[in-house]
């Protein structure tokens, strides 16, 4: 879901979680929206931009690092598609070069 600031920028709030036996991480993602272009007609193709707050938890012991979102994507009537580069600001943090496809409700 995306709150509209103006016509072409908007603020995307996310919130992701993953549990597995081992471990679980929470990620709260805050990126922003920009049209960048309108393709066939009302198709838009979008720049996204964003912070990242990750949580990692295992064994009791817990670990909250800040990282950056960059990417782009298009939305067609619900339906969208996101790609995107997620890198954590810390040392020996990963990053993630991802894919994101979706249908809004």
């Amino acid at each position: 879901m995306d709150i509209g600031l103006n016509e072409n920028l908007a603020v995307m709030p996310q919130f992701s979680y993953y549990f597995e036996d081992l471990f679980t991480v929470y990620s709260f993602d805050l990126n922003f929206t920009y049209d960048v272009a309108i393709i066939a007609g009302d198709v838009p193709l979008y720049a996204i931009g964003g912070l990242d707050l990750r949580t990692f938890s295992t064994a009791g012991a817990s670990e909250r690092n800040l990282g950056i979102n960059l990417g782009g994507g298009i939305l067609m009537g619900h339906i969208y598609a996101e790609v995107f580069y997620r890198s954590m600001f810390c040392d020996g943090c990963s990053s993630d070069l991802g894919f994101n496809l979706g249908y809004y409700f």
